[in-house]
């Protein structure tokens, strides 16, 4: 009940402050709209979410909307995510695994060791105990993944575009670093189109995939949109502060410190442990290897996401690791 985590803290403060409208035009006004946090250090899908959880809980007692109660309930969301990378991330190792038999016992064998290996992280586990955004990120980012994965030979073209456009949707409105997604997702119509040399095959996905992230956005944080201005300069600030060109008490912890080297100790040695650690990287060697020889092409998607994601963070002068969770999965 100490509230000592400081991200978590400020999410609170911004969430107890929200509340629904009275009107169109009250909505519409950005300077006075009760549902504008003119908070954007973070997405707003995170702060509606925990207030709409807290808003339907406080119907059964008027206690489950304060700060206490909305810290816990926050958490055990949260838990719920991270439960559910648990899962996609087992899926992924499923769809990823080529396996001829008519049990796939060897996918489902990897599979299951994805899911146990993810579920033991110390990192990811100590995430889940506080409602932060970046537990809810790496979930909509591994939605995303699993349905780029997929749209690479889905006859379902219009169900996973749309799944992919929804998952990387709602990972912007949580955290805007989730850009790069956008990689991943392009990477995976390549492969589609190589595969079947059908111009229309990539250019309908595509814009399925555009109109719903668009759309989903809109809805989870709309006044990123409506009041762009605010929006963008917060977005810039915590730019600026993570390359190091705005100095502040909190970020001279990483003065010295070398970029890559200091991610990659950190993820090792704490974030999944040495052993676990190691052998992902040695895991990533290896994938490497396989796709120089033109095997595994569909790795491609996930190896896209690792290099461009991980290439961006790993060069800022603020290196938090928290930055580098969603990479942990994959």
């Amino acid at each position: 009940g100490t509230n000592m985590h400081p991200d978590e803290r400020q999410i609170m403060y911004q969430v107890i402050k929200l509340s629904w409208p009275h009107s169109w035009a009250q909505f519409l006004d950005i300077a006075n709209s009760p549902l504008n946090p003119h908070f954007f250090a973070y997405g707003t899908f995170p702060l509606y979410l925990l207030a709409s959880t807290g808003n339907l809980l406080s119907h059964f007692s008027a206690t489950f909307a304060d700060f206490a109660h909305l810290t816990l309930e926050g958490r055990f969301l949260n838990t719920l995510f991270d439960t559910g990378t648990i899962l996609l991330a087992g899926w992924l190792g499923l769809l990823l695994t080529p396996d001829p038999t008519p049990d796939r016992r060897r996918a489902w064998s990897v599979a299951l060791l994805t899911a146990a290996c993810v579920a033991f992280s110390p990192f990811e586990v100590q995430q889940a105990h506080f409602y932060t955004v970046d537990v809810q990120a790496l979930f909509f980012v591994t939605l995303t993944m699993l349905a780029s994965v997929k749209l690479v030979h889905t006859e379902k073209i219009v169900r996973w575009s749309v799944i992919a456009g929804l998952g990387y949707g709602l990972a912007l409105a949580t955290k805007f670093s989730a850009a790069p997604l956008i990689v991943p997702i392009l990477v995976a119509l390549a492969l589609r189109w190589y595969h079947r040399r059908d111009f229309w095959e990539v250019i309908f996905p595509l814009i399925y995939t555009g109109c719903a992230t668009a759309l989903t956005f809109a809805l989870a944080m709309p006044y990123a949109l409506l009041d762009f201005k605010n929006f963008w300069q917060q977005v810039s600030y915590q730019g600026d502060l993570a390359r190091g060109m705005i100095d502040l008490p909190y970020v001279r912890q990483f003065a010295g410190t070398t970029p890559f080297v200091y991610e990659l100790q950190n993820l090792v040695l704490w974030g999944m442990g040495l052993m676990l650690g190691l052998v992902s990287l040695a895991g990533l060697l290896w994938l490497c290897w396989r796709l120089w020889r033109h095997e595994m092409a569909i790795w491609l998607v996930l190896l896209s996401w690792v290099v461009v994601y991980g290439g961006i963070n790993g060069s800022f002068f603020t290196k938090y690791m928290r930055y580098m969770l969603p990479l942990y999965p994959f």
